[in-house]
């Protein structure tokens, strides 16, 4: 069953993997739990807002992000799930608290070992596109099998 789900999700990374990234553009999108997050490119940030809360920025644009279920915390996996690179120190996620702190960072060799990724024309694929937020945790997969939550409070990495 893993031997399947590992050539699944590297059948589907490679296609995706072919193609460049898209030029960086302003996104926005708003939660089911009423948290507002905007990447500003012109501005050089990312913004969340919680409800009628002030607020809070991270400085340089990312391409996108994922909020818990009340703003506090924000996961930013670098370019949804390709990277140009397949060096074990490329950070792949960076975890922030408000208001803008960063708290953690996630690199490449600590999620899997860079033998599990598949070359494609311009990129690899190094996770899932899909994070789940529990509650206390992101959770995602990535090409080798593996099954992880992110915590940001504290901020830990775990395998399951």
């Amino acid at each position: 069953m893993r031997a399947f789900v590992i050539a699944t999700l590297l059948a589907a990374g490679s296609v995706l993997a072919d193609t460049p990234l898209q030029p960086p553009k302003d996104w926005s999108f708003e939660t089911k739990d009423g948290i507002s997050v905007r990447g500003d490119l012109s501005e050089d940030r990312v913004e969340v807002r919680a409800g009628e809360a002030e607020p809070w920025i991270i400085e340089g644009f990312r391409r996108t992000a994922i909020p818990d279920d009340e703003g506090a915390f924000l996961l930013v996996p670098y370019a949804d799930n390709l990277i140009a690179s397949n060096d074990p120190d490329f950070v792949v996620y960076e975890v922030f608290a408000a208001p803008g702190d960063k708290i953690g960072e996630v690199r490449l060799g600590d999620l899997l070992d860079p033998f599990y990724l598949v070359p494609a024309a311009s990129h690899y694929v190094w996770a899932s596109n899909s994070h789940s937020w529990d509650g206390k945790s992101w959770t995602f997969s990535t090409p080798d099998g593996g099954t992880w939550r992110i915590r940001p409070d504290p901020f830990t990495l775990i395998l399951y």
